[in-house]
């Protein structure tokens, strides 16, 4: 359990730390562009999974839309209500 634990934590932190960040100032700051590329790399390194669907493929290319990294993970401010 903690080896896959483990396993996930640098794969998240290589794939979404080192890779993205280096996407960003390679790319000159084009944060877009480069979460597609690593969400791209990402879902590519799953294809190796046993079981790995063009879905799951998807699923995991995708994740970082519904995920964003950084700053735009933090949930919004709670608005007040309307009067």
């Amino acid at each position: 359990m903690i080896g896959k634990a483990a396993a996930a934590v640098k794969e998240e932190f290589i794939m979404r730390g080192l890779l993205l960040s280096g996407l960003v100032m390679a790319l000159g700051g084009r944060r877009t562009l480069a979460v597609l590329l690593s969400a791209l790399a990402f879902g590519c390194i799953h294809l190796s999974n046993p079981g790995a669907t063009a879905l799951s493929v998807f699923r995991d290319s995708s994740m970082p839309a519904v995920l964003p990294a950084g700053d735009a993970a933090a949930p919004a401010p709670a608005s007040s209500p309307a009067p």
